[in-house]
């Protein structure tokens, strides 16, 4: 059964922006979803995000969307999204986003993203584009 994975904008960022330091690690994660060996998912706030920092550091936004959707399944935010990190113990209101969004995937097996820390509430294990690509070769 394939891994469902959750992609937090940071790991997207990496490619998009191509920050050589991370940009190994976070290319391969989107070749395995290329190849079909994972489902990769983004909650909406992460491809707008992406725009953004494309068009800031002088990128095209219209075509780092197009590009984006053709990596991950795009999981809508919802008013139900924002209220609950409302109530949660996420210091960092985007980053509850990315959780709750991420949780709306049935069998979601882990979060991807560069900001463990940022994330600590999380129900869902987390684990960096290389720690995660690790596990793939151990298994």
């Amino acid at each position: 059964m394939k891994k469902a994975v959750f992609v937090d904008t940071n790991v997207l960022l990496d490619v998009i922006l191509e920050r050589s330091q991370f940009l190994n690690d976070s290319r391969q994660i989107l070749m395995l979803g290329d190849e079909g060996k994972i489902d990769l998912y983004a909650s909406a706030i992460t491809i707008a995000n992406c725009a953004y920092f494309a068009r800031k550091f002088g990128g095209n936004p219209h075509k780092c969307v197009e590009l984006i959707l053709t990596w991950v399944k795009v999981i809508d935010l919802t008013k139900n999204h924002f209220e609950q990190v409302l109530t949660s113990k996420f210091v960092d209101f985007e980053d509850g986003l990315q959780f709750f969004s991420a949780r709306e995937i049935k069998g979601v097996d882990v979060i991807l993203t560069r900001n463990v820390n940022h994330l600590k509430s999380s129900l869902i294990p987390l684990l960096t584009p290389t720690d995660f690509l690790q596990t793939l070769s151990k298994s």
